[in-house]
């Protein structure tokens, strides 16, 4: 079961190095340790390079290696697409390739624009927060995440073809669904069905009957 502990503001019990002075890298592995045991198919550490060459799904790291690695990616991202800009810019002939090239350019710029992936969700809260980036424009808030029924992000057909699905549920305002889930009602959950099945996790509010 999953419980939800709230902090004060200040409150930096929480933190492994400040609790009781476990590493930041001892922190990692154990946390690597027990994702291993969950049963998920956790490939194992990665390199950064692995982060685009599609080894794995889902890369697990600590705030900062994760703020690095996204502010490197988004630095990256701009930088390439300045430099196309460069090369397409030198003459006459690589102006006129350019409007040849325009719908593949602009293909690509908007594939690689990082305001296109903005957002991350905050799970084990009674609500939904999504934690955008601080310079995010109107065009990064309009692509973060959303709670359904403005958004759903992806289509319960694409979710059923990933190897794994887990569900957290939190709450007491989520038994009323998760009964219906559990009865095999015509939900929209229902629809999600990969080959491996569905791991439910519950929080005790949601876990407990009515």
């Amino acid at each position: 079961m999953l419980y939800r502990r709230w902090l004060t503001d200040g409150d930096h019990s929480f933190k492994p190095r400040k609790s009781s002075g476990v590493t930041e890298q001892e922190n990692v592995q154990r946390a690597a340790e027990l994702i291993r045991a969950s049963g998920l198919n956790f490939h194992g550490y990665v390199e950064g390079d692995d982060i685009y060459a599609g080894t794995t799904d889902v890369v697990v790291c600590d705030g900062f290696v994760g703020n690095v690695a996204l502010k490197a990616s988004e630095g990256l991202a701009r930088m390439i697409t300045h430099f196309i800009k460069q090369e397409f810019k030198r003459n006459l002939l690589t102006k006129l390739s350019a409007l040849v090239a325009l719908p593949v350019l602009q293909a690509f710029r908007k594939r690689v624009d990082p305001r296109r992936y903005n957002g991350a969700t905050f799970i084990g809260l009674t609500g939904t927060v999504i934690k955008s980036h601080g310079g995010a424009d109107v065009l990064a808030v309009h692509a973060a995440p959303k709670p359904p029924p403005e958004r759903v992000t992806l289509s319960a057909a694409r979710l059923s073809r990933t190897r794994q699905a887990l569900f957290l549920v939190s709450g007491a305002g989520k038994r009323a669904a998760l009964s219906a889930w559990r009865q095999g009602r015509d939900i929209p959950a229902r629809h999600i069905a990969p080959p491996s099945g569905v791991e439910l996790w519950l929080d005790a509010d949601a876990a407990t009957e009515a």
